[in-house]
């Protein structure tokens, strides 16, 4: 069943009523495709994400992965040794390695939202497909890796105090990638 306009009549009743005059009232055939798929998905989005378990699987949630973009997150660590060089003695820069197996976590900066965790490959990588916006990126203050102990590492806190060993605030733009580097220094005696 649809409406005069055409649109189904059960997508209708999911969007808010101004939603639905300013789709209506728009002559679909002057707009690109692509600006129409990103108003349809803000437009019926906002009655999909009162109640996300009903729209998986849906294609809705279909049209927002494919708005997703890629972040592509590194951690790199450090081991300092020894004490402190002593004044006007330059210290020795640290070394960088990739740490394999180590849980990167990444979460929207605006709203706190659960986190999506990923374990770093062999090359210290994690990817996330994300939808676009501003995330938080942090490697969480319990974490632990095979051959690389965290234990000591400086506590690092986000804005909102949760701790951390290490973190950045990113932008994930629609259909491109982003990255992010995280740098994690363990101080030996």
């Amino acid at each position: 069943m649809t409406t005069e306009e055409g649109l189904p009549f059960a997508r209708m009743r999911l969007m808010p009523y101004f939603a639905r005059r300013l789709l209506v009232s728009l002559q679909p055939s002057l707009l690109q495709p692509s600006l129409l798929l990103i108003l349809a998905v803000l437009m019926f989005g906002s009655a999909a994400s009162a109640n996300a378990a009903t729209t998986e699987g849906s294609p809705l949630s279909a049209q927002l992965q494919r708005l997703a973009g890629t972040l592509d997150v590194i951690v790199l660590g450090a081991v300092l040794n020894g004490a402190l060089p002593p004044p006007g003695v330059a210290p020795i820069p640290p070394v960088y390695q990739p740490v394999p197996g180590l849980t990167v976590s990444a979460r929207l900066a605006s709203t706190g939202s659960k986190a999506v965790q990923r374990v770093t490959d062999r090359q210290g990588h994690a990817r996330f497909q994300l939808a676009p916006g501003k995330y938080w990126t942090y490697v969480p203050s319990d974490a632990q890796a095979p051959g690389f102990s965290t234990v000591g590492a400086p506590v690092l806190m986000l804005p909102d105090g949760t701790p951390v060993l290490a973190w950045t605030e990113v932008s994930v733009p629609a259909y491109r990638q982003a990255a992010s580097e995280l740098r994690i220094i363990v101080p030996q005696p």
